[in-house]
């Protein structure tokens, strides 16, 4: 029996070290990173290129938030998918001729590649919601830290560091939100080094033309959003001239070749400039007025200008995200200076206009703790959504130790001290101590 087990041993050690299965198990590996998160949300569950459309129609499926697109589920054309595929042929492929592993290597390179243009390029919707949703974490995490020093929010790295440059190109706004799928053109690249057959200069020459080509095709499957970028890129170099009417044509294009551009809030910014040269009172120029009046801190301007484009244009997505921006911006204000009721309704507006969004109901929920704390459960069903969904290791954590603060005030330990314990479950380490959720259980 003992000789059985050693001549099994021995075979799989043998075929482990073969070209065969060598290849195999790179193919195997670059299956796992594809099936893995390539973008990661601020707040939400990473997001991975099977939920995420091709996009390289002019009028495909528009993605409009993270959470959105996970509740889609997985796609059947997607650029998760079409790897997937190009691998799973791959291993049949190596599996029959392994000196083919080469060239496998050098395709599959050309495909990553692809994919992650796809991904980071064809969705601009999707990307906004990111951005939004990092400086939605931002705020939430200055509040939670106000509440409490003890906050593990302060002693850990967030999901996405803030974004270091206020001008960062809008055509590569998702790269900050990268994930994984950098890892697949590295390991690809890796394996055509070391499949290719031939000195050093002829494998680094397969690397070159293979990253070239697959540079070239992913040019040619993202050249919509290339395109319109360019026209919206022109327009706004007219418009910071004065040039209004080669402006408004340039953008028209930009819109014309890629209309979701037409659904960004950076583009009803610059229809709303180009239309305040030359005096229009449009509803791109009354989106660019309540956008200036949030971030002079003028809410109520900016909440009256809001309600006059949502009257007449309650089904734009634009006019949507910035009136629940600016609710969510006025609630904040609002809630620094105490005036608690006013804050919660400004919060119930932004989150009824957009119910993506985890901040307001997570600000709603802070406040019934601090206004009916003998009554947790009035604090809980907004909690809950947030629970639910949040990634945000330090945000959860901290939430959860409120959640037992609030029922620890009521008098109902037991229920406190599931949610200190499930508090140090989510975040809890020897250098980075979650004290707040230690303190809730040795308090009791």
């Amino acid at each position: 029996m003992l000789q059985w087990f050693i001549t099994l041993a021995s075979k799989i050690a043998e075929f482990a070290v073969t070209r065969r299965s060598l290849a195999v198990m790179f193919l195997l590996l670059g299956a796992l990173l594809t099936c893995s998160g390539w973008l990661r949300p601020p707040l939400n569950r990473d997001l991975t290129p099977l939920h995420v459309p091709l996009g390289i129609w002019k009028y495909s499926t528009h993605i409009v938030d993270a959470p959105e697109a996970v509740d889609a589920g997985q796609r059947a054309f997607s650029p998760g998918a079409l790897t997937l595929l190009a691998i799973a042929i791959s291993i049949v492929i190596v599996i029959q001729r392994p000196e083919a592993a080469g060239r496998v290597a050098v395709v599959l390179l050309m495909v990553a590649v692809v994919a992650n243009a796809m991904v980071l390029l064809n969705h601009p919707l999707l990307a906004e919601s990111l951005e939004l949703e990092l400086s939605a974490r931002q705020h939430m995490s200055v509040v939670m830290m106000s509440l409490n020093e003890n906050s593990v929010t302060v002693i850990g790295q967030a999901r996405v560091p803030p974004i270091s440059s206020a001008d960062q190109a809008n055509l590569w706004s998702a790269w900050p939100f990268r994930r994984y799928g950098t890892l697949l053109i590295a390991l690809a690249a890796v394996a055509v080094l070391l499949a290719c057959r031939g000195p050093l200069p002829r494998r680094l020459m397969w690397l070159a033309l293979s990253g070239v080509a697959g540079t070239l095709i992913a040019a040619v499957v993202c050249g919509q959003r290339l395109v319109a970028e360019y026209y919206w890129a022109q327009a706004a170099s007219l418009e910071s001239v004065g040039h209004a009417r080669p402006a408004r044509t340039q953008l028209a294009w930009a819109v014309s070749v890629m209309p979701e551009l037409g659904m960004l809030g950076r583009t009803w910014q610059l229809a709303g400039k180009i239309d305040s040269l030359e005096s229009q009172d449009t509803p791109a120029a009354r989106f660019l007025r309540a956008d200036r009046c949030r971030a002079a801190s003028e809410y109520a301007a900016a909440i009256d200008a809001s309600r006059e484009l949502l009257a007449s244009h309650n089904d734009s997505l634009a006019f949507n995200r910035q009136a629940a921006q600016i609710y969510a911006s006025a609630g904040l204000s609002e809630y620094n200076v105490g005036r608690l009721t006013a804050a919660a309704d400004s919060f119930q507006q932004g989150f009824e206009l957009d119910p993506y969004r985890l901040d307001c109901p997570y600000y709603l929920g802070l406040i019934l703790a601090r206004t009916d704390f003998a009554h947790p459960e009035t604090a809980r069903p907004w909690f809950r959504p947030v629970l639910n969904r949040i990634s945000d290791r330090l945000l959860r954590a901290d939430l959860l130790s409120s959640m037992g603060d609030l029922y620890f005030a009521a008098g109902e330990f037991a229920e406190a001290r599931k949610y200190y314990r499930e508090s140090l479950h989510v975040y809890d380490l020897p250098k980075e101590i979650n004290y707040r959720g230690r303190r809730g259980l040795v308090g009791m």
